[in-house]
């Protein structure tokens, strides 16, 4: 059957370190991995990462290893050695017991540890490898803490096991340096679901100086090796055991088993000395030592399923002076993991780093200050102390500081000085145990500047007897100097160079009165840096030299804005020097000078003008004065036409003043728009003649329309058009009826034109038939029209109203005149028989054109005599035939016809009459 195995160890960068486990975010970085696998066809079998030999410590120190389980067997089933939940955060607390108060931590490594799911320990994507947990130190803070390197090793099909490790020194300096409380690990992912080989936990190995201490050496193995039915020797070694001879062995073990069976030891010898011994104690038996315990704790605890973290005292196993020790773990049917091996032995040799101290003393105080200064002689001495087991012996090396001006060796310790220019050698410095020796040497200080700061470093080599070598440092020591010798040092007197016990320093400028240029000026004293002082200076913050003052105000020319004018430089303070301002006494910062003559408007009294500003010197601006030229301080401008009285040659007009341009003024020209400068005035009525429309006189022009009275046709109302529409004489602007000529003949008061009786005075305008002719006039006042035939009688008393008949003749007298009676005849009683005659009348006819003779027949006209209506005799014409006569010569009576037309009226209407 095929197996598999293999092993990776990952170092992950050193910014991987700060990475927090909770973003969730695999940190697969390494830096470097190795992965060896191979394939075997015999018994189960599976790598191992070696443990090795991975950090050890010497001199007075001392360690300490303790842990706690981080799975447990809850009894959520009947199981009670397998675990089947995580247990976290688990917590392990540190007391005085365990490490002493105030040790300083060199070194606190925290592991996690335990089953995984399988990946067969595949690095990247998808492991299942934690790398990183959270860590509380004591009196800090939870911190997310990344291993510095995990190894896994590949179990069987359904798991890996993983041990990771991380150094947190840092964690417990930055929380105040204690080991001594509570720990805590949280956060490990590991597999917990009841399996044989299911466990998780987290170890400590703590490393301080303890100053107490015996020499010692401890040294730290770790890995992970996988064991179970086998045995493996780890050989310890890099070590000599003291006289007589002390150790410890401690263990960090995955227990994947509880019971098991079998051989299962861990057998301790010491070479060369050869003792033996099978480690055991009170909960560890010799034959079942990988149980379940960790030991390191108070009380012990039993039971903590997966893990064992036991000490054990393993000095039964060393002699003097072994070198070296061979751990044999053997492992019966009980798989276990073994993770890490501390070993401690107090040890054979020196030891100089506890108490071997370098310091300095004034030796000599050539300037009595107590204090190293420039010419004393300062002593040095290294003190090598040994607090180990064995005498050694060193070799001293000491670099002289620089400062030094020289230097002699007053103590060689014993050794032997080899010492060169510049450098301290002294060899073979032996120092027993128990014992000291001190190198010490003289240096006489240089003259270097006040407050040089000496240091100075000694080392010392490792003994050949064992331990380690060093390096001693001694206090800094700050030179002091006095160059003026006033007593005062340089760094502080305030004139170094310059003797000045008092240290005066009126301006507290920090330089003394001494040596100050500018004892009464705080820095900087010269702040144009022209070598005056800034109270002396007329220039302060402007360079001059020569200190020029040109009109002597204490401010230099350099630097004063108006080096010309004594103080006040700027009377009327508008930023403008005296001598170069418009108007020195009057702000007028714009400088404004309209006329241009050099005097500034704001105090200039005739801004306009220029000189001569006044020319008549009456007071007034030229440009102001209404006669600039002709004194007159009143300015009376009668006409206010902005030309004085006292130069205006006509005072009283108002431009222009003589419109004709005749050289008259207006006021007094007899012809103001006209040119006459003769003034000619014919009539002698104020108007010249050539602007006099009637210059004859007498005719005067009473309306002034232009028209002379004499041929104005209404001289009292002014009508320059003269109108005259009825062409009465009267102009239309006053005839009272400009439409009728004559107005008014009937003096009625209505003018013609208005007037129903124009030729008789009617005033009232009475109209009784409203035909448009008054009464007074109207000879038919009562008719309307009154005459409509035109015969001369009114319509109302004519008796044929359509038809003229003067005579008003009515034959028949029934009213109606003959003229327009359509039956004249007296003796035609009635109407003929059918209207028409039927033969000889017995009367006369209804019909006037009957004249009493007989019909010759019915319906015919009368063929007798002429009736006294028709001259014309009855031809016996058909009924229709007329007398033709009357349309081309006179009616009967010897009248002229009407009119054509009247006649064939007339003649239709008799007719008509007749057949009805």
């Amino acid at each position: 059957m095929a197996v598999r195995a293999a092993h990776v160890e990952i170092e992950l960068l050193p910014d991987s370190l700060t990475k927090m486990r909770q973003s969730g975010v695999l940190r697969r970085v390494a830096r470097g991995a190795f992965v060896a696998c191979w394939l075997a066809s015999a018994a189960p079998a599976a790598a191992q990462e070696p443990i090795l030999l991975r950090a050890e410590w010497s001199g007075s120190v001392g360690f300490f290893a303790t842990g706690a389980p981080m799975a447990e067997d809850t009894p959520a089933d009947a199981d009670t050695t397998q675990v089947d939940a995580l247990a976290q955060p688990a917590v392990v607390s540190i007391g005085a017991a365990d490490v002493p108060v105030g040790a300083a931590a060199r070194s606190a490594f925290v592991y996690w540890a335990g089953t995984v799911n399988d990946r067969e320990c595949a690095e990247g994507a998808g492991e299942t490898i934690d790398r990183d947990v959270v860590v509380t130190v004591p009196n800090g803070a939870p911190t997310a803490v990344v291993a510095s390197a995990c190894y896994c090793h590949v179990g069987a099909g359904t798991y890996d096991v993983q041990a990771c490790h991380r150094d947190v020194a840092d964690l417990v300096a930055a929380a105040g340096g204690s080991l001594q409380g509570d720990w805590v690990v949280d956060g490990f992912a590991a597999r917990a679901q009841n399996g044989s080989t299911d466990n998780a936990s987290f170890a400590l190995v703590l490393v301080y100086d303890d100053p107490g201490a015996a020499s010692r050496h401890i040294l730290l193995y770790h890995g992970i090796e996988e064991h179970t039915n086998s045995q493996t020797t780890l050989t310890l070694s890099g070590f000599e055991v003291d006289d007589p001879a002390a150790g410890t062995l401690t263990f960090y073990v995955l227990d994947g088993d509880v019971g098991g069976g079998g051989l299962e030891q861990v057998e301790v010898t010491g070479s060369p000395g050869g003792l033996s011994l099978m480690l055991s104690d009170a909960v560890n038996p010799a034959n079942n030592p990988y149980n379940h315990t960790i030991n390191t704790t108070q009380p012990d605890q039993t039971e903590t399923i997966g893990v064992d973290i036991d000490e054990f005292d393993a000095t039964g196993a060393l002699s003097p002076f072994d070198t070296s020790v061979d751990v044999v773990y053997r492992a019966g049917n009980d798989k276990v993991w073994v993770v890490f091996n501390v070993v401690e032995v107090d040890v054979y040799e020196p030891v100089l780093d506890v108490d071997s101290t370098k310091s300095w003393t004034l030796l000599t105080d050539a300037d009595g200050d107590g204090v190293p200064s420039v010419g004393d002689t300062v002593r040095y001495a290294i003190h090598l102390a040994n607090t180990g087991t064995t005498g050694g012996t060193v070799d001293v090396t000491d670099p002289i500081p620089p400062e030094a001006a020289s230097w002699t060796l007053a103590d060689d310790g014993g050794g032997v000085d080899v010492s060169v220019p510049g450098e301290l050698r002294v060899d073979q410095v032996w120092i027993p145990a128990g014992g000291f020796r001190d190198v010490v040497f003289d240096v006489v200080v240089d003259d270097v500047p006040d407050g040089t700061v000496v240091s100075n470093v000694a080392t010392y080599s490792p003994p050949p007897e064992g331990g380690a070598g060093g390096s001693l440092v001694a206090t800094d020591l700050a030179v002091r100097r006095d160059g003026d010798g006033d007593g005062v040092h340089d760094l502080d007197d305030d004139c170094p160079l310059v003797a000045d016990p008092g240290q005066d320093d009126r301006d507290s400028d920090g330089e003394g009165d001494a040596c100050d240029a500018c004892p009464d000026d705080a820095p900087p004293e010269d702040r144009d840096g022209d070598g005056a002082c800034n109270a002396s200076d007329n220039c302060p913050d402007t360079w001059n030299a020569a200190q020029g003052d040109g009109d002597g105000d204490g401010e230099g020319d350099v630097c004063d804005s108006c080096p010309d004018d004594a103080p006040p430089e700027d009377r009327d303070g508008d930023g403008l020097c005296n001598s170069s301002d418009n108007c020195p006494d009057s702000a007028n910062a714009g400088q404004s000078d309209r006329d241009g003559d050099g005097e500034g408007d704001d105090c200039d009294a005739c801004p306009d003008d220029a000189p001569p500003e006044d020319r008549d010197g009456d007071g007034a601006c030229n440009s102001a004065d209404n006669c600039p030229d002709v004194a007159n301080a009143g300015q009376g401008d009668s006409d206010a036409d902005g030309e004085g009285n006292d130069c205006d040659a006509c005072p009283d007009d108002a431009p222009p003043e003589d419109r004709d341009g005749d050289g008259l003024c207006n006021a007094s020209d007899n012809c103001p728009d006209r040119a006459n400068p003769d003034q000619t005035d014919g009539d002698s009525d104020g108007v010249g003649d050539d602007c006099d429309p009637c210059p004859d006189g007498g005719a005067l022009d009473t309306d002034g329309d232009g028209a002379c009275d004499a041929g104005d046709n209404c001289p009292a109302v002014a009508n320059p058009a003269q109108e005259d529409t009825d062409s009465d004489g009267a102009g239309d602007a006053c005839d009272a009826c400009p439409l009728d000529a004559p107005d008014d003949p009937d003096g009625d008061g209505l003018c013609d034109s208005a007037d129903n009786c124009p030729g008789d005075a009617n005033s009232d305008q009475a109209d009784a038939d409203g035909d448009g002719a008054g009464d007074a006039c109207d000879p038919c006042p009562d008719d309307a029209p009154g005459d409509s035939d035109g015969d001369g009688l009114c319509d109302s008393a004519d008796n044929c109203p359509d038809d003229a008949n003067e005579d008003q003749a009515d034959a028949d007298g029934d009213g109606a005149g003959d003229a327009c009676d359509e039956d004249v005849w007296p003796a035609d009683a009635g109407p003929d028989a059918g209207g028409e005659d039927a033969g000889a009348d017995a009367g006369p006819d209804g019909d006037p054109e009957d004249a009493g003779s007989p019909d010759a027949g019915p319906g015919e006209l009368d063929s007798g005599p002429p009736d006294g209506l028709d001259p014309v005799a009855d031809g016996g014409c058909s009924c229709g035939c007329k007398d033709t006569r009357g349309l081309v010569g006179t009616v009967a009576g010897g009248r002229p016809a009407a009119n054509l037309g009247a006649l064939v009226l007339l003649a239709l209407v008799v007719r008509g009459r007749r057949r009805r």
